[in-house]
């Protein structure tokens, strides 16, 4: 069986296969992923070296909290040289 040459030219020919832009918050992304699984690590080691369900409550709290902060600096930088680039290329927002 040949294929007419035709017919040919209606295939997409992209050799990459299907793409898609990255994303500015791919690093976020990335982050979330790591804190999380530090996350069991963290829930592990307190629950076994710590006895007192408070302090164990306090030092998840603080590692909450921690993680939120450092996703709240980074989602903000991403915003901000959004803000600035589309700024930069409309001359306005």
């Amino acid at each position: 069986m040949t294929i007419n040459n035709e017919d040919s030219h209606s295939v997409p020919h992209n050799k990459g296969g299907t793409t898609v832009n990255a994303s500015p918050f791919n690093g976020v992304k990335f982050d979330l992923g790591i804190i999380l699984i530090l996350a069991v690590f963290v829930l592990i080691i307190v629950s076994a070296a710590e006895p007192n369900f408070l302090t164990q409550f306090l030092y998840l709290a603080a590692y909450g909290i921690a993680s939120m902060a450092w996703l709240v600096v980074k989602i903000r930088k991403v915003n901000y040289s959004l803000e600035h680039a589309a700024k930069d290329f409309n001359g306005k927002i």
